[in-house]
C-alpha cells in the first residue's frame, strides 16, 4: 500500500534532499542558516497547493519523467537558495540545478563510483567528489555537470575532526563487503556477485591463516546495513564465524555508530579490503592498505578504473596464499617515506583528502558565499 506523507514547506535558506548522509550534512550546517528536509523515501510527499500543480506540469514537459518532475516540483515548494544532498546518483539534484541556475545545488560524493553506479545521472550539479578519478568517468561517460570539485570524503573529514591518526593499536582490519546474496546459491546470482563472494571469502581465509601464523590480531569491519538490504549484521556474524571454524576474531559492529568502521579503520597498522570505498578512503590519508580486487580476473576486468592507479605495493593479483603473505609482509616493511612516496599519485586519483582544508569546510565555504551573493543582489 502506498503510504503518503503530507507537507508544509515554507522558504527556506538550505533544503537537504534525501535522508540519505543527513547525519555528516547536519553537521555542516551552523545556527545561521535556515534548513528544512525533504525525504523522498518510505512515503509519498505530498504538498496540498494549487500552486504546485503547474510546476509539475511543466517540469513534465521538460523533462518527460513523472518521478522526477514530480520531485523537482516539491523542491520549488521550498524555495531554496541552496540545496544539498549526499544522494549523490539521484537523477534529481542534477535537474533542479540544471533548471534553476539561480539555487546553488551541491551533490556529495558518497562511495567510490563505477561506470553502472553512473547511470541514472543525465546531469550532474556541483559535485563535490572523491578524486579525479571520478572527475574522468563523468568526462567519458559524458556527463554533464556545472562544475566539478575535488574535495576528498565528507565522513573520513568529519571523523578526522573528531580524531587524529595516532600510533597503530590494532595489527590487521578487514573491512567487510558482505551481501546477503553471497550465501545464494541459486542461478539468479548474477555471476559478478559470485566472483565477490569467492574472492571476498578467499581473502578473510588468507586472513585468518596469516593472523595464526604470525600471532596477530584480526578485527573485521562489519558491513552493518546496506542500503535495499537493510540490517543484516547477526547474518554478517553468522557467515564469518563459519568460515573461521572457532579461529579467534573480532566482528566490530557498525550498525549503531556510524563513524566506529572510521575509528577502527584509522588504528590499523594494516588494512586490507576487496573493494570498499573505507580502504581508498584510507589510501588517501596514508593508511597501508591492500586491495584485494585483483584476486578475480573477473572482477580485475569489471573494476579496473578503481586498479588502474594503484601501484603494486598495494595489489592483490593471486588467489595464492604464498603471493598474499608475500605481500602483506612486503607492506608492513616499507618505512612510512617509502609508503608515501609509492601510493602519492593513486592517492590524489581516488581520494584526495586534504585535512587542511576538509570536505566540510568546503562545503561551508561554497554555501557561504553562495548566501552572501545572494543577500547583496537582493
Amino acid at each position: 500500500m502506498l503510504r503518503i506523507r503530507l507537507l508544509k514547506p515554507s522558504p527556506t535558506q538550505v533544503l537537504i534532499y534525501d535522508s540519505l548522509g543527513v547525519e555528516f550534512l547536519q553537521g555542516l550546517l551552523t545556527n545561521e542558516f535556515t534548513v528544512q528536509y525533504l525525504d523522498p523515501r518510505g512515503a509519498l510527499p505530498v504538498v496540498l497547493r494549487w500552486s504546485f500543480l503547474p510546476k509539475f506540469f511543466s517540469n513534465f514537459v521538460n523533462c518527460r519523467r513523472l518521478r522526477l518532475a514530480y520531485l523537482v516540483a516539491l523542491i520549488d515548494q521550498f524555495r531554496p537558495l541552496v540545496v544539498l544532498t549526499y544522494a549523490d546518483t539521484s537523477p534529481v539534484p542534477g535537474e533542479y540545478g540544471w533548471s534553476r541556475p539561480e539555487t546553488l545545488v551541491l551533490s556529495i560524493q558518497n562511495a567510490l563510483r563505477d561506470t553502472p553506479s553512473l547511470t541514472s545521472i543525465c546531469k550532474a550539479p556541483v559535485y563535490f567528489c572523491f578524486g579525479l578519478s571520478t572527475k574522468q568517468m563523468f568526462d567519458t561517460k559524458k556527463i554533464p555537470y556545472q562544475r566539478m570539485v575535488v574535495a576528498g570524503s565528507l565522513p573520513l573529514g568529519v571523523s578526522l575532526s573528531r580524531r587524529h591518526i595516532g600510533k597503530p593499536s590494532k595489527d590487521l582490519v578487514f573491512v567487510s563487503s558482505y551481501r546477503a546474496a553471497f550465501e545464494d546459491s541459486v542461478d539468479l546470482t548474477p555471476s559478478i556477485t559470485k566472483s565477490q563472494a569467492s574472492a571476498h571469502e578467499c581473502i578473510f581465509r588468507h586472513l585468518l591463516r596469516y593472523s595464526q601464523e604470525y600471532q596477530l590480531e584480526l578485527t573485521v569491519i562489519s558491513k552493518g546495513k546496506v542500503r535495499k538490504e537493510g540490517e543484516h549484521y547477526f547474518e554478517e556474524k553468522t557467515y564469518f564465524e563459519r568460515i573461521a571454524c572457532g579461529q579467534p576474531f573480532t566482528l566490530s559492529s557498525t550498525v549503531k555508530n556510524t563513524f566506529k568502521s572510521y575509528n577502527v579503520a584509522l588504528s590499523a597498522n594494516i588494512v586490507v579490503v576487496l573493494d570498499s570505498t573505507l580502504g581508498y578512503e584510507m589510501l588517501g590519508v596514508g593508511k597501508k592498505v591492500l586491495i584485494g580486487l585483483g584476486v578475480s580476473e573477473a572482477l580485475s576486468k569489471e573494476r579496473d578504473h578503481d586498479t588502474e592507479y594503484l601501484p603494486d605495493e598495494v595489489m592483490l593479483t593471486s588467489k595464492d596464499y604464498e603471493h598474499f603473505r608475500h605481500k602483506i609482509n612486503h607492506l608492513g616493511g616499507l618505512t612510512d617515506d617509502v609508503y608515501q612516496a609509492c601510493t602519492a599519485e593513486c592517492r590524489s586519483m581516488y581520494v584526495d583528502q586534504n585535512p587542511k582544508y576538509p570536505p566540510q569546510k568546503r562545503i561551508y565555504d561554497e554555501i557561504k558565499r553562495h548566501l552572501s551573493k545572494t543577500s547583496a543582489d537582493q
